[in-house]
């Protein structure tokens, strides 16, 4: 067989193959829409570029060893260039110990507005909270990430429609691999759903197994693109109240 490096590069070449009709309505839909959000990017000039394009790259990754699958294991840059924003490489052990004394102390909503609502808006950016498959491909992106820092055993999103089609309730469960670091993991992973707009109506959090599962149902606030700061307040407070409360600091032999 000729080697690649022998052939030429200039496309002249055909092949032609079969596709479903929504797969190729989902091509040229996206195409379409990266070329107007980015005119000048030749990959998509065209369906032919991007077929071009995307098969080079495919084939450049098989000759390296690796598999399509890899993909799902590894954060899109996206997400990473978001949470880059907000998060930084640290010593585990250090924190582990310097985040004990916040185990049983409150969020203080009123002086983390901005980073909060900087929370919200990049989740927005990623999902549409008024489309469930939109919200579970989100979550999904953000598990990729969380389960490459070395806190996260399991991070996961199951939604629901309820009975009478108005509305979802969820299932969300994490385990992590630091007690006190997942505990305010924990506690962010709350608040992240108060301010999105879905209310924790349980919690079962096993201290033992570093496992926590939370039962969300939606709220108005879910399906609204305004801010509601107040309400989302409110919400947020409600929702980490399920990991903060008097009976837990007194079972704790800490």
């Amino acid at each position: 067989m000729t080697s690649k490096k022998y052939l030429s590069k200039k496309k002249t070449a055909q092949q032609t193959i079969s596709i479903s009709p929504a797969l190729k309505e989902w091509i040229e839909r996206y195409v379409r829409v990266n070329h107007q959000n980015n005119p000048e990017d030749e990959r998509y000039r065209s369906v032919s570029s991007f077929y071009t394009f995307i098969m080079e790259k495919v084939m450049d990754i098989l000759t390296k060893g690796k598999t399509l699958e890899d993909f799902d294991a590894f954060p899109d840059k996206e997400i990473k260039d978001i949470f880059d924003k907000i998060t930084f490489q640290a010593t585990i052990p250090y924190y582990e110990m310097a985040v004990i004394p916040n185990r049983y102390l409150n969020i203080d909503f009123q002086k983390n507005p901005l980073f909060l609502m900087a929370i919200r808006n990049m989740y927005l950016k990623i999902l549409d909270t008024r489309d469930p498959l939109s919200i579970k491909k989100g979550f999904q992106r953000v598990r990729n990430f969380l389960i490459t820092n070395k806190l996260s055993k399991e991070f996961r999103l199951d939604l629901f429609t309820k009975e009478n089609g108005k509305g979802l309730t969820g299932v969300f469960e994490y385990i992590g691999t630091e007690k006190n670091l997942h505990f305010e993991n924990c506690k962010y992973s709350a608040s992240v759903f108060g301010i999105l707009g879905a209310k924790v109506t349980n919690c079962l959090y096993s201290e033992k197994d570093l496992y926590c599962r939370l039962d969300l149902e939606s709220t108005d606030l879910l399906f609204k693109q305004t801010l509601s700061k107040r309400e989302r307040m409110k919400l947020l407070a409600h929702n980490v109240s399920y990991l903060i409360n008097y009976e837990r600091i007194m079972n704790d032999d800490d």
